[in-house]
């Protein structure tokens, strides 16, 4: 996933499968969706582990905040909403909230 995101940005594990990338210097909403499909394109192909070939889908919840002030709580609830937002509307699926 660090190479989907180019060299700007954080990823971190949350917990089970839900993980966080905070990217501090996107230049438009264009870009954000050029990684996400970025990250999609990745996780499309079929993973092969101990001879078994699986198919991860992903659903992905985006927040995008310009409030250089704001704290992560409120970016992660937003991103939240919409990750349930995109889950709701079926798998392989992203949501942005601006």
């Amino acid at each position: 996933m660090k190479n989907s995101i180019g060299g700007n940005g954080t990823i971190a594990r949350l917990g089970g499968d839900e993980f966080v990338i905070v990217l501090p210097h996107i230049e438009s909403t264009d870009k954000v969706v050029e990684i996400v499909e970025n990250i999609y394109n990745m996780m499309q192909k079929p993973w092969l582990i101990n001879g078994n070939t699986l198919k991860v889908t992903t659903s992905m919840g985006i927040a995008i905040v310009s409030d250089k002030n704001i704290t992560s709580a409120p970016i992660l609830k937003t991103a939240d909403k919409a990750l349930y937002e995109a889950k709701n509307a079926g798998e392989n699926s992203y949501k942005i909230i601006e």
